[in-house]
C-alpha cells in the first residue's frame, strides 16, 4: 500500500476515533429509549470514517456491457448506466492528474468518486482507487468517465461491441444512476420517523428545558421549548436536505454517504427531544433546573 493510501486510511480512521471518543467521554443518556437513539446516531455518523476506509471494497468500480447499455459498476453503492449507442470513444489512460473536486467523495490515495477538474483542462467523472491505468469513456455531448478497478477487464468486450454497432448518430438519454435504492429508502424512513416522533414529543416538552448536558448527563444550561424546537428543526432540516440530495445526485457513492449521515443526524435530533420529556427521561432532569 502506497503512502497516499496509508495517509487516506489514517485520516478516515482518525475521524471515526474522534467521534467515538466524544461519545465515550459523554457516556450514554440516562434512559433507555434516548440512549438507543443517541447511540444509533453516533454509530452511524462515526461509522462514516470506517465506510470511507472500506470504499475500495464496498464500492469497487468496474465496467461491463449489459442489454445494450454501458454499466459502470460500483459494488454495493449502485451503478451508473448509459445507452451503449451514446458511447463515442473508449481508451486507456495511463495516468490522470486531478486539479479540483467539483462534487463527490474523495479519500486521497484510497478512493475517488465524483466530478473533477483535470490537470491540462476539462473535467470528468472519476470512479477509481488509483489514478493510473484507467479506462476513459467519452459519451455524446463530451461527457467523460474515468473508471478504474476492474474496468480494464471489460475493455476488449466494450471495444468489440462498439465496432459492431450500427449507426453513428447521437441518441436520447444520457448517464443515469441506479441504486443504492434500499439504503436510500431506509434513510428516508428513518428521517421521516424521527421527524414525526420529534414533532409529537415536542408537544409534551415543558416550557423550560435542558439545552446542554455536562459529563454524566447533568444539565448545565437551560432554555425555552422554542429554543429546543429551533435546534431540532435545524438538525432535521439538514437531515432532509441530505435525503433529497442523496436521491437526486448522480454519484452513487456520495448518495450512500449522505443517506447514512441523514439517518444519524435525525436520530441525534430525536434523542435530544426524548431527553427533554420528563415523563420519558426523568433521570436527565436536575431538580436545580426547575
Amino acid at each position: 500500500m502506497g503512502l497516499g493510501r496509508v495517509l487516506g486510511a489514517a485520516l478516515a480512521v482518525s475521524v471515526t476515533l474522534v467521534v467515538v471518543a466524544a461519545a465515550l467521554w459523554a457516556g450514554l443518556p440516562p434512559c433507555g429509549v434516548a440512549a438507543a437513539a443517541y447511540l444509533a446516531g453516533f454509530l452511524l455518523l462515526g461509522g462514516l470514517g470506517l465506510v470511507l476506509v472500506v470504499l475500495p471494497r464496498l464500492c469497487r468500480p468496474g465496467l461491463r456491457v449489459e442489454d445494450g447499455r454501458l454499466v459502470v459498476e460500483l459494488g454495493a453503492c449502485g451503478r451508473l448506466v448509459a445507452p451503449l449507442a451514446a458511447v463515442r470513444e473508449v481508451r486507456v489512460v495511463e495516468r490522470v492528474g486531478l486539479l479540483a473536486r467539483l462534487a463527490g467523495t474523495a479519500v486521497p490515495g484510497l478512493y475517488y468518486s465524483g466530478l473533477y477538474m483535470l490537470r491540462g483542462g476539462g473535467r470528468a467523472r472519476v470512479f477509481a482507487e488509483r489514478l493510473h491505468g484507467l479506462v476513459e469513456v467519452v459519451l455524446d455531448g463530451g461527457e467523460r468517465l474515468l473508471v478504474g478497478g476492474d474496468a480494464l477487464r471489460a475493455l476488449g468486450e466494450l471495444r468489440e461491441r462498439l465496432r459492431g454497432r450500427e449507426g453513428g448518430g447521437s441518441v436520447a438519454g444520457g448517464l443515469r444512476r441506479e441504486g443504492p435504492g434500499v439504503v436510500l429508502g431506509l434513510a428516508a424512513v428513518v428521517v421521516a420517523a424521527s421527524t414525526v416522533a420529534s414533532l409529537v414529543l415536542l408537544l409534551a416538552v415543558p416550557q423550560r428545558v435542558p439545552l446542554h448536558y455536562g459529563k454524566g448527563w447533568v444539565p448545565d444550561r437551560w432554555g425555552t421549548r422554542a429554543e429546543l424546537a429551533a435546534v431540532v428543526a435545524v438538525v432535521l432540516g439538514l437531515s432532509w436536505l441530505f435525503v433529497v440530495l442523496a436521491w437526486r445526485i448522480l454519484d452513487p457513492v456520495s448518495s450512500l454517504l449522505l443517506a447514512v449521515a441523514a439517518s444519524g443526524l435525525s436520530l441525534l435530533a430525536l434523542s435530544t427531544v426524548l431527553l427533554s420529556v420528563p415523563s420519558i427521561c426523568p433521570a436527565a432532569w436536575s431538580p436545580a433546573g426547575g
